[in-house]
């Protein structure tokens, strides 16, 4: 079992990068199954002047995207970047609300 996932389940590792004062942003995607081993991956430049959470957002999004389309459903995101999980876990959306995630 590759990183406690179980049977059928696939690891969605995701990564975003910029170069300040570029307006192009990469994304990177690399998926694993259950035993560690490498299912698919993708990069893809992104056309913006997107700040680093952003731009980590991005990857989160483009990695979900690639990982259904590859037929990969039952998966765990996984990313470096602490202040993208914390939101993307938050029950306060950006008006103060609280009822649930927002993804």
């Amino acid at each position: 079992m590759f990183g406690g996932l179980h049977l059928g389940f696939y690891k969605i590792n995701v990564d975003g990068a910029l170069k300040p004062g570029d307006s192009i942003r990469g994304v990177g995607v690399v998926v694993r199954n259950e035993c560690g081993e490498f299912m698919g991956a993708c990069v893809k430049p992104i056309q913006a002047s997107y700040w680093a959470r952003q731009t980590e957002l991005m990857a989160a999004i483009e990695g979900m995207q690639f990982a259904v389309d590859m037929g990969f459903t039952y998966a765990i995101l996984e990313m470096d970047a602490k202040e993208c999980i914390t939101s993307i876990l938050s029950t306060e959306d950006c008006n103060g609300a609280r009822d649930g995630p927002r993804i």
